[in-house]
């Protein structure tokens, strides 16, 4: 019966939202001279990509209130999937995330349970957020959807802290509350896109709408019932119900842009088991090369030239990926040819004003990373560049020692910082055993061919207990998900070895080490995410100033939300000798 219903009331709804959009627009007399551009991108390009982030991480509280696990880039692309549907609003939101925490292990029933517990705890929290509103205006009915909003708030927090415990229920609250936040931020720069102002006050009742319709949208193809709603009970704050209609409408629609833009480009996402998987621009072929980690048989998943440098154009290189433990390798090069991609210029200080201020702010942050839990005293950088790690080290109080493959650079760096400075590929070699207290190395390990070798000697150099920062480009970052071949941090033929997390911390534990954390840092997410989006510009003709910058904008939110959950472009993994 339901089945035979479903067309007919679709189109109705359709209808519902045409028409009552057209009659708004109408009643307005809104015209494109009246409308403004920049509230509209600032939905796009802020609060639409936070609302996804809040959306995924409120997945992953879900799962683990089960007893579950689901990664951050699953849990993104199931809500912006399931965001597309339930913006329209249409059931299929919480048939999307049902569906996901079933993937990962959970029951039908307990699925189920959760969704539809959380669904009603969001109503029950928009219900008290629009009873205070009411309330602030003089309207007795403001007290009764306060008192039923707030009981029921406490029902199901109660009944979450009994199955999932007291600080995961309180952490899904306040989840709840970051939501209701951006619901009403994004309603009031959509009365702003359309020339109208409202306030937080009047959007706080109006927030009740979406969260509403999408909460009542069993009945099939229920579009247009949060617009309805939102005219409504507009009145009740003395805002135009068209108005109300017309902004509520808006934000639909830009909601519904900006998950479709993250959809595409997490769609593959969903479902990823252990079997490598190609992203955009990459191959997959039955050509395999056994892991240095794990010695499974990998899959070449890249060919490509040398992008960032442009060294020998001619020269396409291949990149394998294990689908056991992620990691992603090279063959093995002449050390000679290897050398060859390495110009004088690769070692100079990054040129311009924003790049020279985003390194300044990364080398400070590196130092306080280097120091986090570790005994001051003597601390080598290896591979230390142009040497404003040591700088900056040696100014916080501690002896410092470099270490660099080229010897013209070591001494140069020798003279600029004062210090010793190892050379050449055994400069390890001749440190004394357990002397240092730590070792940093900062985006080393992908530039080594036989990686366990270097780590191995930074383990006969650690004094027991002393500590190493290791700090490698992530193969399980989002930046390279969105940028795929254009994601910098694949840097062919440079980088030889581009780690997981999980392959990183094989390699350590071969080589002696106990990992004791693993983190990002929001200053390489921009310079990654803005080289990324300027490979992607130049590459694509699209040009190398202003898109990338735009690109960078919009992406660096929930680019460095992932980060924050360890699927930055840039991993920081400290261990402890053992």
């Amino acid at each position: 019966m339901a089945a035979r219903w479903r067309l007919p009331l679709s189109l109705m709804a359709a209808a519902l939202f045409a028409g009552g959009l057209f009659l708004s627009i109408r009643s307005l007399g809104l015209t494109l001279a009246q409308t403004s551009l920049g509230p509209a991108l600032l939905i796009l390009a802020v609060l639409g990509p936070l609302s996804l982030v809040s959306g995924a991480v409120g997945l992953q509280m879900l799962a683990r209130a089960l007893g579950r696990r689901i990664g951050f880039l699953d849990a993104l692309t199931a809500t912006a999937v399931g965001a597309m549907t339930e913006l329209l609003p249409i059931p299929g939101g919480a048939l999307v995330r049902g569906a996901a925490l079933i993937r990962a292990g959970a029951g039908l029933g307990e699925s189920a349970w959760i969704v539809t517990l959380t669904a009603i705890l969001s109503l029950a929290m928009s219900a008290v957020l629009a009873g205070a509103a009411l309330i602030a205006n003089d309207n007795l009915l403001g007290y009764g959807l306060f008192s039923a909003g707030a009981a029921g708030s406490l029902v199901c927090v109660i009944w979450i802290a009994r199955r999932a415990g007291p600080r995961l229920a309180l952490a899904m609250f306040a989840l709840r509350v970051v939501n209701l936040v951006l619901i009403v931020a994004r309603i009031v720069f959509s009365f702003a896109a359309i020339g109208v102002s409202v306030g937080p006050l009047a959007a706080a009742l109006l927030a009740l709408s979406p969260v509403l319709g999408s909460t009542t949208s069993i009945v099939p193809a229920g579009i247009g019932v949060s617009e309805m709603i939102a005219a409504a009970l507009a009145t009740l704050v003395a805002i135009s119900p068209a108005a109300a209609f017309t902004a509520v409408a808006l934000n639909r629609v830009l909601g519904l842009a900006c998950c479709a833009a993250f959809a595409l480009v997490l769609a593959r996402r969903i479902g990823r088991g252990d079997r490598p998987r190609a992203r955009r621009g990459e191959v997959m072929s039955a050509e395999t090369l056994a892991c240095p980690i794990c010695c499974e048989e990998g899959q070449l998943a890249l060919r490509q030239r040398d992008l960032n440098k442009s060294i020998r154009p001619d020269l396409e290189h291949e990149l394998f990926e294990c689908g056991r433990c992620g990691l992603f390798y090279q063959r093995l090069m002449d050390l000679d040819l290897l050398l060859s991609f390495y110009p004088e210029s690769y070692y100079e200080k990054a040129h311009g004003r924003l790049f020279r201020w985003i390194g300044s702010v990364r080398n400070a942050l590196r130092a306080h990373a280097v120091g986090w839990r570790a005994r001051k005293g003597r601390v080598i950088d290896v591979g230390c560049g142009a040497g404003t790690l040591l700088r900056s080290l040696k100014g916080r109080g501690w002896t410092v020692v470099g270490m660099d493959w080229n010897p013209a650079n070591a001494a140069r760096v020798a003279k600029a910082v004062g210090c010793e400075v190892a050379a050449g590929p055994d400069g390890l070699d001749n440190i004394p055993e357990k002397s240092l207290q730590v070792v940093s190395m900062m985006h080393v390990l992908e530039h080594e061919q036989e990686p366990g070798q270097l780590l191995s000697a930074a383990h006969r150099i650690l004094e027991p207990g002393g500590r190493i920062v290791v700090a490698v480009p992530n193969a399980a970052s989002l930046t390279r998900t969105l940028f795929g071949q254009y994601w910098a941090g694949y840097d062919l033929p440079r980088h030889r070895r581009i780690f997981t997390p999980r392959s990183l911390q094989a390699c350590l534990k071969q080589c002696g080490f106990q990992v004791e954390r693993t983190t990002g840092r929001f200053s390489d997410e921009w310079l990654d995410l803005l080289r990324s989006a300027y490979l992607f510009s130049r590459e694509r003709g699209l040009g190398g100033r202003v898109v990338p910058l735009l690109l960078t904008g919009a992406l660096f939110l929930p680019v460095t939300a992932a980060s924050l959950l360890g699927y930055g472009s840039v991993m920081f993994m400290f261990a402890k000798r053992r």
